[in-house]
């Protein structure tokens, strides 16, 4: 039990640099209260300059992400993780083999257009106002009282607001 609450302390008000997956073994099941994640959204994504996001294109690693954050959520809290709508099957997958249920989405509605390169789209050089997606995870099945006040904190769509560095 000592053992396990020196573990369990040594996660608490930290923000630890690591694989996720690899991170998260090394916590006692059922120690989180709230998990907010925003992984790759698996569509092999490549910026103005060609810079690109690592394994972003590696569904293989999404599974036991999510087996691991299932395990160490607490049963009546909730997860918030952002997706790929692309992916959306793949992401689906993973939740669902992990334990997870689906028990909201939030929209995040943008007001600003997605630049592309000129490869990508011809036709125009810019994309419309695609939103971020964002599925609210519960371990538990079906709705209990926790579950439902958690859910309703969040609207179904809200403004996002992009705050670039200044000569962005």
């Amino acid at each position: 039990m000592l053992a396990q609450a020196t573990t369990q302390n040594q996660f608490i008000n930290t923000i630890t640099r690591g694989d996720c997956s690899q991170v998260m073994r090394q916590m006692p099941s059922n120690c989180v209260d709230f998990i907010l994640t925003d992984p790759p959204y698996l569509v092999n994504y490549k910026d103005r300059t060609g810079g690109s996001i690592q394994n972003d294109s590696n569904s293989e690693l999404l599974k036991p992400a999510m087996r691991e954050a299932y395990r160490v959520l607490k049963q009546d809290r909730v997860a918030v993780m952002f997706y790929g709508w692309s992916a959306v099957d793949k992401f689906f997958a993973a939740w669902r083999q992990a334990g997870f249920y689906p028990v909201g989405h939030i929209v995040f509605r943008k007001d600003y257009p997605l630049r592309f390169k000129a490869n990508v789209d011809l036709n125009s050089r810019f994309r419309s106002l695609d939103p971020e997606r964002v599925r609210v995870l519960s371990p538990c099945h079906g709705w209990n009282a926790r579950i439902c006040a958690l859910t309703r904190a969040f609207t179904q769509v809200m403004p996002w607001h992009l705050n670039r560095a200044p000569g962005y």
